[in-house]
């Protein structure tokens, strides 16, 4: 996924390939070309434990009429083909179906391939899974995007659409999108991408699967029910974030360790470092540097980093700032009707904040409960994440405190070329 589906001028590939190359330095080796049919296969040639962790490389579909005869693109294949210096001859009216990351990253790839985009989203933009920096960013980049909106078919150069409302809440918390009657409308359109979901696609005969095609693990070790065979980021979550991914990663190391035979103590080193001294509180009003981003222009006339890093002594500062964690108390509540016990909140949160009720609500779930609230930072990771819109996260106000018990060394930052 790091290096065909998200764009380089999100992650230019010279930054995973030096990724790659640390961790082939620390003595993994890394087989290319091999497909992999069975996780069981292989704990049955001799491998103590197996990782899937294979990504969601398959397509949902829209299931339009129109759909198969003209030729709709999804919108991994699309990316994929675009990373592999394959881009298709997409023409100059695209339109882009979805509201998440990756139906904004073929709308902003199909802006610099000289296309003008109409991104049709059957809800509001508040309710948008994308990011609100990756949409704000498509916007200025000329994406012009059509919310309440859904299609309804396909024909020779045009794209049948029909307006939406929000009605009640379904599953997933969101208000469900209704169509009106009569508001049916249409698009001119060359190239019609579907970016409307994903699932996993796992190498696997008898693990037990979720309905939507993940596996299924323990969410604190991610070991799976066959002996040895663990699975984590988007084959055991479902589609999600790199850093998502990344902490499934840790989580399954530490898993695995302790499966071998090991402490599964990740944090050792970490503890062999001496105390620093405790510094005095930051002012508040310290606030976070922004990333500078190209202008629109370079950014359209090619695939050039769009986002600028830090500058050595903006990072440096950065680094510097001190968050005063400690000296706020925040207030954390979870609204134990609407949660549907996913786990989230309790994968996001470093601090142990969050625990599993012994209870069930009304619709069968056992909710979350904040066990240890005092905990909280205040970083609200775990709101920003909930799908059920069930977490709240209040400032309180500041404690009577006087130190800040973080520690901050900074030193001159090695400069990787890009």
């Amino acid at each position: 996924m790091l290096r065909y589906v998200i764009p380089a001028y999100c992650l230019p590939d010279e930054v995973i390939d030096a990724d790659i190359r640390l961790i082939e330095q620390c003595g993994v080796r890394i087989l290319t070309n091999s497909r992999i049919e069975s996780a069981e296969a292989l704990v049955e040639q001799g491998y103590d434990a197996v990782l899937l962790a294979s990504g969601a490389w398959a397509a949902a579909r829209m299931h339009i009429p129109g759909e198969e005869h003209h030729g709709a693109i999804d919108g991994i294949s699309f990316l994929r083909s675009v990373n592999d210096g394959a881009a298709p001859a997409v023409g100059p009216r695209v339109v882009v179906v979805g509201g998440g990351d990756t139906a904004i990253d073929a709308a902003r790839v199909c802006r610099r391939l000289g296309a003008d985009v109409v991104q049709i989203y059957r809800r509001s933009r508040g309710e948008m899974p994308a990011t609100e920096e990756e949409i704000s960013a498509a916007i200025e980049e000329g994406v012009k995007i059509e919310f309440l909106t859904a299609p309804v078919g396909i024909g020779a150069n045009a794209l049948t659409c029909v307006r939406m409302k929000l009605g009640l809440p379904d599953a997933s918390g969101r208000r469900r999108p209704e169509p009106v009657a009569g508001s049916e409308f249409t698009i001119a359109v060359d190239t019609v991408i579907a970016a409307i979901g994903q699932r996993p696609e796992v190498p696997a005969r008898n693990l037990a699967r979720r309905p939507d095609g993940a596996i299924e693990a323990d969410s604190a070790t991610l070991a799976t029910a066959s002996v040895g065979i663990f699975a984590g980021g988007d084959a055991a979550g479902g589609p999600a974030t790199i850093i998502h991914a990344i902490a499934h990663g840790r989580r399954a190391a530490a898993g695995i360790d302790r499966f071998l035979g090991g402490s599964g103590d990740l944090e050792q080193f970490a503890r062999e470092k001496p105390d620093a001294e405790l510094k005095d509180a930051a002012a508040r009003e310290d606030r976070r540097r922004a990333f500078a981003a190209a202008p629109v222009p370079e950014r359209l006339a090619g695939f050039s980093l769009a986002e600028q890093c830090y500058d050595p002594r903006t990072a440096m500062d950065e680094a510097r700032r001190c968050l005063s964690c400690d000296l706020r108390v925040f207030a954390v509540r979870i609204d134990a009707a609407l949660c549907k016990d996913c786990g989230y909140c309790k994968e996001v949160c470093g601090l142990n904040v969050f625990d599993r009720s012994t209870e069930y609500n009304a619709n069968g779930y056992r909710f979350y409960v904040a066990e240890r609230a005092e905990n909280c930072v205040g970083c609200f990771r775990c709101s920003d994440i909930c799908p059920d819109f069930a977490i709240e996260v209040a400032d309180m106000g500041e404690a009577q405190r006087s130190k800040c018990h973080c520690s901050v060394t900074v030193r001159e930052p090695v400069v990787v070329p890009r």
